[in-house]
């Protein structure tokens, strides 16, 4: 049995650059991954490497490029007709960064003697170390750091099937462009891509249930950026509404909500339905209750997670990014 200082389960931004200070602190470092890509290859980096922020923010530059040749660059004289968009292209391109980025880390590991551990890590049991299970191999950590993430937290009821009803993975990778695009969630992600199928086309609907918009940020900031969004963007945005049923129709979505403030009943249709208002806690975290794992995010680490954590009760073991229990909902 291979035997650690520190195992690191999870290799998102909390988690491979926990391993890689580790390693170059001189311990003896192994780094847990699972995330397979489309291809069925193992990848590095996590959600935000591989389908959240890092291709949002490469689809969010294609398609500010193309809103700029098509509708800002009369105004500084410049005029360009039959201009035209190639989505394979963009995806493609998008692909193409999120790969070099996660092989970019898979050098860091190699540079800094982290050996990754392909599959699911499986705690197995404890005591003064620690016994990690990856597919058919056992390793002993003697020191742990949980770094398992968060994934979308789906509509109970609602299938997601990355076509019609899309969480973020599905919202990045549509073949065509929708002709009308419900989002329920007004954060950072609903936002983003929101904010790129309007560029290229598609008519989007925000509905967010809080009555202000970006309420966790600055007053000012939040009131440009609504000029920005609803305005110059072209979102359309309503606050303040609580969903009442999303169903599946012969033309696409059906979105049935009430505005608080009204007590009005609307019904919104979508050829396509993003979910996007928050998120769970991977692995363990998904037994953890709602108050528990709705908490709003914060950037520290925690020594003691959620209550159900199986490990975090114990002084060798840490709890890092959106698996601690100040992290379940988070932007991406």
């Amino acid at each position: 049995m291979k035997s650690f200082d520190v195992v690191v389960i999870g290799a998102g931004p909390a988690g491979y650059i926990a391993a890689i200070r580790a390693a170059q602190l001189g311990q003896s470092v192994a780094c847990i991954e699972q995330w397979k890509t489309p291809k069925g290859d193992y990848a590095l980096g996590g959600t935000c490497l591989n389908v959240g922020c890092i291709p949002s923010k490469a689809l969010l530059e294609s398609s500010e490029n193309f809103e700029r040749v098509t509708h800002q660059f009369k105004a500084h004289g410049i005029t360009a007709s039959g201009v035209k968009f190639d989505l394979k292209t963009m995806l493609a391109r998008k692909d193409t960064i999120v790969g070099k980025m996660t092989g970019g880390i898979a050098g860091l590991f190699k540079k800094n003697k982290v050996t990754w551990l392909q599959g699911h890590g499986k705690l197995v049991s404890g005591g003064t170390t620690w016994k990690v299970q990856v597919a058919d191999e056992t390793v002993e950590a003697k020191n742990l750091v949980i770094a398992t993430g968060s994934k979308a937290r789906h509509l109970p009821g609602i299938p997601v099937d990355n076509k019609i009803i899309c969480d973020n993975e599905g919202a990045l990778a549509f073949d065509t462009v929708p002709e009308r695009l419900g989002v329920i969630g007004a954060g950072v992600i609903g936002l983003e891509l929101g904010s790129v199928w309007r560029r290229l086309g598609s008519k989007v609907k925000v509905l967010e249930a809080l009555p202000t918009f970006l309420g966790a940020a600055d007053d000012t900031v939040a009131q440009e950026a609504w000029k920005i969004f609803s305005k110059n963007q072209g979102l359309d945005i309503e606050l303040g509404v609580a969903i009442s049923s999303v169903a599946q129709t012969k033309k696409g979505v059906a979105i049935k909500y009430t505005h608080e403030a009204r007590k009005r009943l609307s019904i919104a249709t979508a050829s396509s339905f993003r979910w996007a208002a928050c998120r769970t806690r991977r692995g363990w975290a998904r037994r953890t209750s709602a108050s528990n794992s709705t908490r709003r995010a914060s950037s520290r680490w925690t020594r003691i997670a959620a209550p159900r954590c199986p490990a975090c009760t114990r002084s060798a073991t840490w709890c890092a990014g959106r698996c601690s229990r100040t992290r379940a909902r988070t932007r991406a």
